[in-house]
């Protein structure tokens, strides 16, 4: 079962006590009153359990409206080749659909508030712990913890934003801060992940009331991430190279593909299982408060009702997407339902659902008739697949021969292969039982040249990853997403759409950033 007591929503932690404003009729002064008892945010970081909760605030960013609660997904998916939206579609989101987003476009502003939001508790708990009297043990760990989910909110701000401002210290005042350097702000995601992987213990070393907590080898894969995407490839198969090699405990690939897009009440061991690094805990159990983020408002996410064909359906999967999947690929009907799939009121039909396939993945539509605004199902933010895939795409760049680079590759083939034959596993489509996979190299997919060998790490992640928000940065990064938008219509400006805009509110606010510190062409 998921640890609740260390992603219960705590806000900023700290409990503010308001005082009673009294207005005598016979004098126009305020009474101000203090409250000696009060917990101020300068005065809650006392106890080593403070110190917990603390860092509870930190992780909670995570699950917030802007990030893995709504917009994270919106964000992430809207602007691929993934998604189409229906007509429900707000349009808000669909703009991050069609390109047309602004500064001032909500899905952006919640996004960078709230990776800030994550930046700023951070801060605020590394500031307050430092003179805490507590097991150093315990407290260094801690620390590695923030620094760790500093470094994450950083990498995605960068990701998007570029250079952004690179705020450090808690928040006691206004911080207006200019955009730093995007070299200076991975320096200090490299630096918070060096640090914790130094410094976190491996996922077994945990106990299972703390699953979900960062470990060394969830801050390794980050920082051979960061290191892919500045194409230091060296530097990234070496850090890949030892969460394969086992130096930070043991990941592996689970069994059955299916559980990397499902929750506990479905299958007990899908969650916080050997092939995740780290994923954003969800718990459906603790309800949910549509487009509220408070105590209790934040447990759950809205990407099953969103994007669910019987529920709200805003989003469906794009067919001639789907349609890159490979005849006999088991990862298509597991990824998607189609006709024939089961689900609990009998069988997907397109017929009956506006004539579209639908997103399976990160749904429980096989168990349950799940119409509500929540779901519980945590999100994979790193699992030990991407990592191999990463890995293979280092290797090759650095140079290693194409035998090695496929064997990663088939690492991760071979677990869907091997998905129609297990015996626990059902398969419904002609599409999958009827037609063979095979490793690679393919007739459709030889590996004679890196070349080669590169169009298969993309159709491998494509099709392994679809639908976790992976997809639009691999296109950004690999320098496609302007031909992947620009094929399918969409008003892509070439110099301006590689980045996402400083949102105007932040250049309202910030005295620091102007219209002239903006990204281009906004």
């Amino acid at each position: 079962m998921k640890r609740y007591s260390l992603y219960i929503k705590t806000g900023l932690v700290t409990l503010v006590l308001l005082t009673s404003v009294i207005i005598s009729c016979n004098d126009e002064k305020l009474l101000d009153i203090d409250n000696p008892n009060a917990v101020t945010v300068n005065t809650f970081y006392q106890t080593e359990q403070d110190a917990l909760l603390g860092l509870t605030s930190v992780y909670a960013s995570w699950q917030a409206r802007g990030l893995c609660n709504r917009m994270y997904f919106f964000g992430n998916d809207m602007p691929t080749d993934e998604s189409l939206g229906t007509n429900n579609l707000q349009a808000v989101l669909r703009q991050m659909l069609d390109y047309s987003w602004e500064s001032d476009n909500t899905v952006i502003f919640e996004m960078w508030r709230d990776y800030y939001q994550g930046v700023s508790r951070a801060n605020r708990f590394l500031a307050g712990v430092a003179d805490i009297e507590m097991d150093e043990t315990l407290k260094n760990r801690l620390i590695a913890e923030a620094r760790f989910l500093r470094a994450t909110f950083y990498f995605d701000l960068t990701n998007k934003w570029g250079g952004v401002p690179l705020i450090t210290i808690p928040p006691d005042d206004a911080i207006n801060q200019p955009r730093a350097s995007q070299t200076e702000v991975y320096n200090l995601i490299q630096e918070d992940l060096t640090f914790a992987k130094n410094n976190l213990p491996t996922r077994s070393e945990y106990d299972g009331s703390d699953a979900g907590r960062a470990t060394s080898g969830a801050a390794a894969g980050y920082l051979g991430k960061v290191y892919l995407y500045q194409e230091k490839w060296a530097e990234a198969e070496a850090e890949f190279d030892a969460i394969i090699n086992g130096n930070y405990g043991l990941y592996g690939l689970v069994p059955n593909f299916r559980w990397n897009g499902i929750g506990e009440e479905q299958e007990p061991l899908a969650e916080n299982s050997v092939e995740s690094l780290f994923e954003v805990q969800f718990q459906d159990a603790l309800g949910s408060v549509w487009g509220i983020d408070n105590n209790g408002g934040g447990e759950n996410t809205f990407r099953g009702v969103e994007y669910a064909f019987a529920s709200f359906n805003n989003v469906r999967p794009r067919q001639d997407f789907a349609d890159r999947f490979e005849l006999g690929d088991p990862r298509y009907e597991q990824t998607f339902y189609d006709d024939s799939v089961a689900w609990f009121q009998g069988t997907f039909t397109k017929e009956e659902f506006g004539g579209l396939i639908a997103w399976r993945k990160y749904h429980n539509y096989d168990i349950r008739d799940d119409r509500n605004q929540s779901s519980g199902i945590n999100f994979r933010l790193m699992r030990f697949a991407d990592v191999l895939l990463m890995a293979a795409e280092a290797k090759l760049n650095n140079g290693k021969p194409i035998s090695e680079v496929l064997e990663l590759v088939n690492r991760v083939r071979k677990r869907a292969l091997d998905q129609k034959t297990n015996p626990n596993i059902q398969l419904y489509m002609d599409r999958t039982l009827d037609h063979d996979l095979t490793l690679y190299p393919t007739a459709d997919y030889p590996a004679n040249t890196t070349e080669d060998v590169m169009k298969i790490i993309m159709h491998e992640r494509e099709v392994e990853l679809a639908g976790e928000q992976h997809r639009y940065n691999d296109l950004r990064r690999w320098g496609l997403d302007d031909d992947m938008a620009l094929a399918d219509g969409k008003p892509y400006v070439v110099g301006k759409h590689e980045l996402w805009p400083i949102p105007l509110r932040e250049i309202d606010t910030n005295s620091e950033i102007s219209q002239a510190d903006q990204n281009p062409n906004y």
